[in-house]
């Protein structure tokens, strides 16, 4: 009898072990699924104009308040990131040059900034404020079919608005 009950509390343990383990492996897939997108469409928009009608969002005041100070206090610390780096040239027309691209690129990119800069003797341009290379990547992808000399830098990008 003894042999019996041992036995039966033996398969009880190991069919809990089983769906035990069952679960943290679902739960590991799951988490292993998910990553962090950052959709630069949406920077320098209101939530409230993004969710659509029908929904509306309570908070206080304060809250609205405090975040708007966050974001002003914040706006003018530079934080690290990554530009495009689009043109780098020197010579007698590189300025002209520099101008012409930083034109084209705020016309084709009218919501990222767009930075001219002079480096003695080098003029350059630079495109956007990327928090992460993988954002900068899919701008870099379609900016290097035109300017085939981008490339993606590390610098100090202005803070998001």
């Amino acid at each position: 009898m003894k042999k019996i009950i041992i036995l039966a509390l033996a398969f009880f343990a190991a069919a809990v072990t089983l769906k035990a383990q069952e679960i943290v492996e679902e739960r590991s897939d799951s988490l292993n699924t998910l990553s962090t997108v950052v959709d630069t469409e949406l920077l320098g928009k209101d939530i409230l104009t993004v969710i659509g009608p029908g929904v509306t969002i309570m908070q206080s005041e304060a809250l609205k308040d405090a975040f708007a100070k966050y974001v002003k206090t914040n706006a003018s610390k530079p934080m690290a990131g990554y530009r495009i780096r689009v043109f780098f040239e020197s010579g007698q027309n590189a300025r002209a040059k520099s101008m012409q691209v930083a034109h084209a690129l705020k016309k084709a990119y009218p919501r990222m900034g767009v930075y001219q800069n002079f480096e003695s003797p080098n003029f350059i341009v630079f495109l956007g404020d990327f928090r992460t290379r993988h954002d900068a990547m899919r701008t870099y992808n379609e900016v290097k079919s035109t300017y085939p000399t981008a490339m993606i830098m590390r610098q100090n990008i202005n803070y998001a608005r």
